[in-house]
């Protein structure tokens, strides 16, 4: 069987391919409907990006939402600006790891509208999609793998959230007890701290494990006086 700390570090790893795949996904997405209107590799001319015909073909619970929007123009103005923006800067967050969080709120939020829009109820072929689907399709596994990512905070593993933020403290890496004593004594021992300093430190940290109740009958050690000792020389 093998370990726990390589079971995690398998785990972490898919995490971060699937982060990578799912960035890579919106970002292309976005980037492609920016650069449009443009040349095909044929040499035809294709037309600029618009949800309007997406929307109107809406069949989900949402439809007449959807409809409502597409039949506005100023609206469908802002609608086909905002998307492919929000879809590259959703795609970078997830490739880079910065506001990963966010990133992923933001592709649960058009996966899940993608998926309310035309749900595969019907079991049937449906236009514009690859093969036959029945309540689940791509969208609402894509939408599931995010949710995972969400939960795995794969930003703070693998990114740049890793650099200018706080990391939870869930995902800190803890020292146990005896690497700390035994980078404590290897400071001792190589003269950087002095003597007195151990002591006292050694000191403190007994008394905040007594108070903790991890030692339940401290030893006390009398303090005494030089002059005492000076008598219990001499005489």
């Amino acid at each position: 069987m093998p370990k726990s700390k390589e079971v995690e570090e398998l785990v972490q790893a898919f995490d971060q391919m699937y982060k990578y795949y799912h960035g890579w996904h919106f970002a292309y997405e976005g980037f492609y409907k920016l650069m449009l209107p443009g040349w095909s590799r044929s040499g035809q001319l294709m037309a600029p990006f618009s949800a309007q015909g997406y929307l109107r073909g809406a069949t989900g619970p949402l439809a007449a939402l959807f409809h409502g929007v597409a039949g506005n123009a100023s609206m469908m103005h802002a609608v086909d600006i905002a998307v492919p923006l929000a879809l590259l800067l959703v795609g970078l967050s997830l490739m880079l790891g910065l506001f990963t969080q966010s990133g992923c709120a933001g592709a649960i939020a058009f996966l899940a509208l993608f998926y309310l829009s035309q749900p595969p109820l019907s079991g049937m072929p449906q236009t514009g999609a690859e093969g036959a689907y029945l309540i689940v399709n791509k969208n609402l596994i894509e939408l599931a793998a995010v949710l995972a990512l969400l939960s795995f905070r794969t930003g703070w593993i693998a990114g740049l959230d890793r650099c200018g933020w706080r990391a939870p403290a869930h995902l800190k890496v803890r020292p146990t007890a005896a690497t700390v004593r035994h980078a404590f004594r290897r400071r001792c021992r190589a003269g950087l701290q002095t003597r007195r300093s151990c002591r006292a430190q050694l000191q403190l940290r007994r008394e905040s494990r007594s108070s903790r109740g991890l030692h339940r009958c401290p030893r006390v050690t009398p303090r005494i006086s030089r002059h005492t000792r000076i008598r219990f020389l001499f005489f």
